[in-house]
């Protein structure tokens, strides 16, 4: 099971749709007013087409769109979230690319999970890195804690000054069986039957 966007440029099988706390903000874009507001996200190009102040990068194979975000004000907004089906007990990866597009007050990513029963767990790890317009990526395995699931991902710097990320090509992933526990199982499996025949 494995599903990549970037940012929006939905896969096959189909990227579950995403939650935010954030309010989208839709192109043409003006770099004098579109992303000055706090707690707003836009998919573009380039952050510098919607806010003067922000570097110029481009995504992070050089031929799409990121997600730019102008930080909320609101303490622990969900930045990113999407609702996920998969097996219990079973381990997955979770990974995206990071990058400052304004010098002050980096965010401070975080990533949980929670359940169907709304028991949320954060996972090991903050992201927050201080360069500017150069891309990170962050990549963080997991055991999913039931078949119905929700990934967060939140920004837990609320200063309004400053504060403004993008994000891009999220991805998750089953994490394969490793080929020594496939072998021995095949092997126990093969001695069992053997043993069975005596």
């Amino acid at each position: 099971m494995t599903w990549t966007f970037d940012p929006f440029d939905y896969s096959t099988p189909p990227v579950p749709a995403f939650f935010s706390d954030y309010t989208p903000v839709d192109p043409p874009f003006d770099p004098a007013s579109s992303f000055w507001p706090g707690g707003v996200y836009g998919i573009a190009a380039n952050p510098q087409l919607g806010h003067s102040l922000w570097s110029a990068i481009e995504d992070v194979t050089g031929d799409g769109n990121m997600v730019v975000f102008n930080g909320s004000p609101v303490q622990d907004a969900l930045v990113w979230g999407a609702d996920i089906s998969g097996a219990a007990g079973s381990e997955y990866t979770f990974s995206f690319w990071y990058a400052n597009v304004f010098p002050a007050s980096p965010a401070v990513l975080a990533l949980s999970i929670k359940d169907s029963n709304n028991h949320e767990v954060q996972l090991p790890g903050l992201f927050s890195l201080a360069d500017l317009a150069q891309w990170h990526r962050f990549s963080v395995t997991f055991e999913a804690p039931a078949v119905q699931f929700a990934i967060l991902l939140r920004n837990e710097n609320n200063i309004l000054a400053g504060n403004d990320f993008a994000l891009d090509d999220f991805q998750f992933a089953s994490v394969p069986e490793p080929a020594s526990f496939a072998i021995t199982g095949a092997a126990l499996l093969a001695l069992g039957l053997m043993l069975r025949r005596k």
